[in-house]
């Protein structure tokens, strides 16, 4: 009994002494603007608290009120199980809460937005024409260049017409278009940076996005490396330096797998071996090739006679990792069209057109002599390489 009693004690001690201890610091944390209580008023709580400590303890339950029955409560609603389907719901519909939208006119369930370059009659496949207007069912037709007619041009904005003036040149590649700090991407490019980068729509009624100056050889390589082409436009004027109120805006460099130069705007090649871009005219009697390493600005050249079956050139091939192959459209043999099917199946191929964009040696000489390329400090004359010689007498 005598332990008990001081068990008591103690317990009670070690309550008010805790209770004081909150009542101080809650005195603390309130704010002075919502009035503190004065000592009288923690006095009386301290009595009414040592009172209702000291209070009797309730009496215990008989056996006859355990067993008086009480009033039974209405059943409840029971509750909806929660099922897998039912969780998913819920997430999904708290993710699409953060999920962005395109900026676009509302589009209906069950269907896509669309943007102005969708309702366009012209950029139809079945009525795309190229700038000479040769639809594609013409063996001329030119797939890197686009018709675009001048009523619309005259409908557009400046710096819009600027734009699809140069997509009417290189309809296949992706313009990366430079706006102050910014390289912008628009219409059929915006719809591909998006899919393809992860970038966002920006508002208005056309696609439109873009990135910051110093993220373009992040985005480019990713591009690149996934088979795209990719223009790097820039201004070449600055606001008011000319009479029109547009910037100028050149295109600075076509980046492909095969031209890549790894600039500090490129940044680091991620390859493990040197990719050549090769070009190729030859003849059922042999072949004419240039292999070209534009990460370090080395080539060579060479012209040899070949069997049925290519053999040699197939040497050459299997000697370089050859990324991009260029070829004159029409002019090589049928053998060669095989060759490309197996041999480089895998690289980035394109015909271009005779003379005009894949030009002949006597062109080639006369504009590598009109560029002084071979041409020392000092000298007037150049110094052409022995190679030249033996491959043009």
């Amino acid at each position: 009994m005598v332990w008990n009693r001081r068990l008591n004690r103690l317990y009670h001690r070690r309550e008010k002494a805790s209770y004081v201890m909150n009542l101080i610091m809650m005195r603390k944390r309130s704010s002075p603007r919502k009035g503190l209580k004065s000592p009288t008023q923690y006095s009386q709580i301290l009595e009414t608290t040592q009172k209702s400590m000291h209070k009797t303890p309730a009496t215990p339950k008989t056996s006859a009120s355990l067993k008086t029955p009480t009033a039974s409560k209405t059943p409840s609603t029971p509750r909806t199980p929660v099922t897998p389907a039912t969780t998913a719901s819920k997430a999904a519909a708290n993710l699409a809460k953060f999920s962005r939208t395109p900026s676009t006119p509302a589009a209906t369930s069950g269907q896509a937005a669309q943007y102005i370059h969708h309702t366009l009659k012209w950029l139809k496949p079945e009525l795309i024409k190229d700038k000479d207007r040769r639809s594609r069912d013409d063996e001329m037709y030119n797939h890197r260049t686009l018709h675009v007619p001048q009523d619309f041009l005259k409908s557009c904005t400046p710096g819009m017409r600027q734009w699809w003036e140069i997509k009417s040149e290189y309809f296949d590649i992706i313009l990366f278009f430079k706006v102050g700090k910014f390289y912008e991407l628009y219409h059929m490019d915006a719809e591909i940076a998006v899919k393809e980068l992860g970038l966002i729509y920006m508002k208005g009624n056309f696609a439109h996005c873009g990135f910051p100056e110093k993220a373009f050889g992040r985005y480019s390589e990713t591009l690149v490396q996934k088979g795209f082409r990719v223009a790097r436009i820039e201004q070449t004027s600055r606001p008011g330096e000319n009479k029109s109120k547009t910037v100028s805006r050149e295109v600075c460099a076509v980046i492909t797998k095969g031209t890549k130069t790894h600039s500090f705007m490129e940044g680091q090649s991620p390859e493990v071996q040197n990719c050549y871009l090769m070009g190729v005219c030859g003849s059922d009697d042999g072949y004419g090739v240039c292999l070209v390493d534009t990460s370090v600005g080395k080539f060579s050249i060479s012209q040899f006679s070949d069997d049925r079956n290519s053999s040699r050139l197939r040497t050459v091939i299997s000697h370089h990792n050859v990324v991009q192959v260029v070829y004159p459209r029409r002019e090589m043999p049928a053998k060669f069209q095989n060759f490309l099917k197996i041999e480089l199946a895998q690289a980035l191929q394109e015909p271009l057109s005779k003379d005009k964009e894949f030009w002949g040696g006597a062109k080639t000489l006369k504009q590598l002599a009109a560029g002084k390329y071979f041409v020392e400090e000092g000298e007037e004359e150049a110094k052409w390489p022995e190679v030249f010689k033996e491959i043009t007498c």
